[in-house]
């Protein structure tokens, strides 16, 4: 990390889940700076027969690790 910020870099760390996540993005292009690296670690699980959950709480689980990209 202090590597990355001694050349004026900086982390941000954004939660997938939360619509906060996009504001920050926003901003930060309104700033005129860019996103280099995108680590992606989301991880959302539910254990059970499917037909046991409710049908958005599925969604999330399944659209969590293959969306999280494109809603940051």
């Amino acid at each position: 990390m202090a590597e990355i910020e001694s050349h004026s870099g900086r982390w941000v760390q954004l939660n997938v889940g939360d619509a906060k996540s996009g504001v920050i993005v926003g901003g930060l292009e309104k700033e005129g700076k860019e996103i280099d690296v995108l680590v992606n670690n989301a991880r959302y699980w539910i254990f059970g027969a499917m037909e046991c959950f409710e049908k958005d709480e599925v969604r999330r689980m399944m659209e969590r690790p293959c969306m999280s990209a494109a809603y940051a």
